[in-house]
């Protein structure tokens, strides 16, 4: 077990703590909402340091990370990422992974749980002139979220922030330390994550926090990105994929370069996708509570799916979740049973994501 360089922060300031990975940190400061609110009306900072972090180089690092990646990164230029999957060759996925471009290497982002696997796999497929290095440790991670969250690095880098794009990172100075600013986001709010040395992580911390007191900066735990996530139908790595679900079941088409040459899981995934995935997650959405997490799913007595992850919505005010279903009933407006805790029928209707469009999404239409 580690520790994130904020620990003793959160400890003194009474965050409960989880294990996420092999990383201690903060779960939750406040109650729910208040965090909730936090992400959705002003702005949340999140120790996000115990994220995996894997720097990757060597003469044909561009060749082979398009090998074990369902995405294309010949097409990522320096400063650019690419937010993809790394599949095994029956289709199924080993994570899914942020890749940056830095000039002639890449440094490879996801969970924290997903650290050990990843790492032995990019091993078991390594090639003798990539190297593989795991920076986890020497990195600490800061990650601001909502619609006020650009506001931030306007004050503490430059106003020149303005111009980085989704999924574009810069190396920028803060104080008298190296940072990467990279800007990511599943939640339809604006996010952006500060990577500077774990010594330096404290330090960052308190100068965000002095300078968005203005903007009514929350300090937030991990597990508030959940339900942000959720309302967005962004995927959960840890309770939303199965050992079985393949890239097409999780409907991430859109991960995959299905034109490449070659990738690991290549030949499966266009076999399942000539024949069709016989299940899909898909969104759904009840006004009704009751039910629970692998609660099976029928049509007219049929069992067809189960869900696997769900949450209660503070802003639609209705529960919100995902589940496996047959393929041919994944089409939004279908309104679906389950069987709840207590042995009645409830009701649950397919939709389609986003719910809503968040402050963030507003602001930008409007400017």
């Amino acid at each position: 077990m580690n520790k994130t360089p904020l620990y003793e922060f959160h400890l003194k300031n009474n965050a409960e703590l989880k294990l996420y990975g092999d990383f201690l940190t903060a779960s939750k400061y406040n109650e729910f909402e208040q965090e909730y609110r936090a992400i959705r009306k002003n702005v949340g900072i999140i120790d996000m340091s115990g994220i995996t972090k894997i720097k990757i180089s060597g003469e044909s690092v561009t060749e082979w990370l398009n090998y074990v990646c369902t995405g294309n990164i010949f097409s990522v230029s320096d400063g650019k990422s690419v937010y993809t999957a790394v599949c095994k060759e029956d289709g199924t996925i080993v994570a899914l992974v942020n890749i940056l471009k830095d000039n002639d290497e890449y440094l490879v982002l996801t969970d924290a749980e997903k650290r050990v696997e990843l790492l032995e796999w990019f091993n078991k497929n390594k090639q003798n002139n990539v190297q593989i290095s795991d920076i986890s440790d020497d990195y600490g991670c800061i990650s601001i979220v909502g619609p006020k969250a650009i506001e931030i690095p306007k004050m503490i880098i430059s106003e020149d922030i303005l111009s980085l794009p989704y999924l574009g990172f810069e190396h920028d100075k803060i104080n008298d330390f190296e940072c990467i600013l990279y800007r990511f986001g599943l939640t339809g709010e604006y996010e952006y994550r500060f990577l500077v040395p774990t010594e330096k992580t404290l330090e960052l911390w308190n100068k965000i926090i002095d300078n968005g007191k203005e903007l009514g900066i929350v300090c937030c735990g991990l597990d508030s990105l959940e339900i942000p996530m959720l309302e967005m139908n962004s995927i959960n790595q840890q309770k939303d994929i199965l050992p079985y679900a393949t890239v097409l079941q999780l409907q991430l088409n859109w991960m995959v370069d299905f034109y490449k040459e070659k990738f690991i899981g290549k030949e499966a995934v266009l076999k399942e996708k000539s024949y069709g995935p016989i299940r899909k997650l898909v969104m759904f959405i009840s006004e009704e509570g009751g039910f629970k997490e692998n609660n099976k799913i029928y049509i007219e007595d049929e069992e067809i799916g189960f869900v696997v992850h769900y949450g209660y919505s503070p802003k639609l005010k209705v529960f919100v979740g995902l589940a496996y279903i047959k393929t041919e009933y994944a089409y939004s407006g279908i309104s679906l049973e389950l069987q709840s805790s207590t042995d009645s029928k409830l009701v649950i209707d397919i939709v389609s994501a986003p719910l809503f469009l968040t402050d963030t999404v507003k602001g930008i239409k409007e400017g």
